[in-house]
């Protein structure tokens, strides 16, 4: 059992602590460690880590990198995931760490990153940290000086991509701050505001 491992401490046993608000990922007790010898087929040499939700995780590595262990963590919880399973433990598994690694703690789980923020409350978000009102998400990118994937230039002007929804915007902006928050700490407030922001907003428990 993950309890059982010896560098189940310290970074590891914080990015479980995060990831496991509101009974989405099961405690330590109850997360079995895989062996090869679990696989029918094993892993290709380039996965670093797998998981099945009910049964357990792998790791090629003990212990495996923070940012893989948060990914398959992400895996195994329960979330409202429609068809964005792997955007979900890509982008979101950075800024668990970006959390451990500070020991913020959160109000709700980063999973409601997700499934509880529109552009409405993101908006606010930047505005509570960069003290400046945009009128789009597309508009604080470009101020910036960053180019989301929903953005493309048509006669010198940036426009959003007319095959993108508003909730994908909002998914693509979180995982861009997400993925940048390594480098602007601003990035991971902004995030850190939108949790706190999604604490009265409706939730499936």
């Amino acid at each position: 059992m993950l309890a059982d491992v010896p560098w189940y401490k310290g970074i590891y046993r914080i990015i479980h602590q995060i990831l496991s608000l509101e009974g989405r990922v099961p405690p330590a007790e109850e997360i079995s460690l895989l062996g090869l010898e679990d696989f029918d087929v094993p892993p290709p040499l380039t996965v670093l880590g797998c998981a099945a939700p009910g049964v357990g995780v792998w790791f090629r590595f003990a212990p495996p990198s923070p940012i893989t262990f948060a990914h398959e963590l992400i895996h195994l919880a329960r979330k409202e995931v429609g068809d964005w399973e792997e955007l979900y433990a890509y982008n979101l598994a950075a800024f668990v760490v970006w959390l451990a690694e500070r020991r913020i703690r959160v109000p709700v789980n980063p999973l409601r990153l997700f499934e509880d923020v529109d552009e409405h409350l993101l908006l606010e978000a930047i505005h509570r940290v960069f003290k400046v009102k945009f009128e789009s998400l597309g508009e604080f990118f470009i101020h910036i000086g960053v180019i989301p994937p929903f953005l493309e230039l048509v006669e010198g002007r940036f426009k959003v991509k007319k095959e993108y929804s508003e909730k994908m915007i909002v998914i693509e902006s979180i995982s861009e701050l997400a993925a940048g928050a390594e480098f602007s700490v601003s990035y991971g407030y902004i995030l850190l505001q939108a949790l706190k922001l999604t604490i009265n907003s409706p939730h499936k428990k």
